[in-house]
């Protein structure tokens, strides 16, 4: 009997020339625990995560970029790291400037209340890890989203929502330049793309997904995006690594794997 459908997390994925030394910046400057790790040097992949599920995916390139906001001279972000409240992003600057991490900024506190500190690591991703002002969240808790450039944020907001079933959390801007998109456990950060920027993928890059989101009730999943008009590049398909994925395509050209364990589809 199949699963109800539900979102229970998903992970930014970077393309790096050098995983090994990727996956250490963020274990001591970050503090995020390496757990998974595969292939054959250099050509590597290999999974970080600062809480259960909550983290990053890092996969090997020697010299092609793949999808990096600021590769062209953007300004865009990376990925939007929630870690709690204001009080957290002070002990994470804290620990930060001790450890002497690069190109780090203050934190700052926003309109929207959230308690910002913004960094570029050292294979000039941007990351923004924010703490709630607002007293709602809970201390200590970690939500990883990632940020996609696109043309049209209004767009692809609606485009989320009436093909994968998210919702739309905000709109910001006129025409938009920022939304956020929601559904269950999974965010996603959409901003708009500086006129005739360029919008890189990872695939060109080394054939992987832009981000995967781990799920449950794949084949119903399946069946509505395809319903609804998705791009399904491929799967559902059974991977060497007891995943069941399916690969979607959005407007804007970024894969989006979505993945069940294998003994949950069964």
């Amino acid at each position: 009997m199949s699963q109800a459908p539900k979102l229970s997390l998903i992970f930014p994925t970077f393309v790096v020339p050098d995983v090994r030394a990727t996956v250490a910046y963020y274990r001591d400057a970050l503090g995020f625990r390496p757990c998974t790790e595969a292939g054959t040097p250099p050509n590597l992949f290999a999974i970080v995560e600062s809480a259960p599920g909550q983290g990053f995916h890092f996969k090997h390139s020697a010299s092609a970029i793949g999808r990096k906001n600021r590769a062209d001279g953007g300004d865009q972000l990376d990925a939007y790291v929630r870690i709690g409240r204001g009080e957290d992003v002070d002990r994470l600057s804290a620990a930060l400037t001790k450890g002497g991490a690069a190109r780090i900024a203050a934190p700052i506190d926003r309109p929207w209340k959230m308690r910002e500190l913004e960094l570029v690591d050292p294979n000039g991703f941007a990351l923004c890890f924010a703490g709630d002002l607002a007293g709602e969240a809970t201390p200590g808790t970690i939500v990883v989203s990632p940020q996609f450039v696109v043309r049209d944020v209004a767009k692809t907001a609606a485009w989320y929502q009436d093909v994968l079933g998210f919702r739309t959390l905000g709109q910001w801007g006129e025409p938009p330049e920022y939304a956020i998109v929601a559904r269950d456990d999974v965010r996603v950060h959409l901003g708009r793309a500086a006129e005739g920027a360029r919008i890189r993928k990872n695939r060109d890059a080394a054939g992987i997904w832009d981000a995967y989101v781990e799920c449950r009730g794949m084949d119903a999943l399946h069946d509505a995006f395809r319903g609804r008009g998705a791009t399904i590049v491929r799967g559902p398909q059974n991977a060497e690594y007891d995943m069941r994925e399916l690969v979607v395509r959005t407007p804007d050209g970024h894969d989006l794997c979505f993945g069940e364990p294998v003994i949950a589809s069964r």
